[in-house]
């Protein structure tokens, strides 16, 4: 996908690793928080060395994050050959799109996903070959049987 929902960083973009951007258009992440509240669903906005960007859109009734608190963001990320999918909120800013947060990656996962997003290449990278799923359709297929 290429269309780019976000605007180009700014100074008030408050990392200060270097960023790859990630341009999925409007697709959402499911994320949850460790303490308890209600999942939630963001956007992914880029990745470092050690973080990533994220976006969560307003939705009704939804406590906002907070710094120091974890998120369990379901999806890993691949940070110099280890995979994290777990990390705490250090700064996090409301935005006229939503909330706009840094969360710094801490907690080690082990690749149990067919999907991860790689800092190197700051691409979304599918290894369906491994779970025993032939094709991006059949993948498609499996997670809307799962969900019905």
């Amino acid at each position: 996908m290429t269309a780019n929902i976000f605007e180009p960083p700014s100074e008030e973009w408050r990392r200060t690793e270097r960023r790859l951007p990630i341009d999925l258009g409007s697709t959402p992440f499911l994320g949850s928080r460790e303490s308890g509240q209600p999942s939630f669903a963001y956007l992914l906005r880029d990745v470092s060395p050690s973080g990533v960007g994220l976006i969560v859109p307003p939705k009704q009734g939804m406590v906002p994050l907070e710094m120091g608190e974890w998120i369990n963001f379901h999806l890993p990320f691949q940070l110099n050959k280890k995979f994290y999918n777990q990390g705490v909120i250090r700064w996090q800013q409301n935005v006229p799109k939503g909330q706009m947060c840094g969360a710094h990656l801490e907690k080690r996962a082990p690749l149990r996903y067919p999907i991860y997003v790689g800092f190197e290449t700051g691409q979304v990278h599918f290894i369906i070959e491994e779970f025993g799923i032939q094709s991006l359709e059949a993948l498609a297929e499996r997670i809307l049987e799962d969900a019905y």
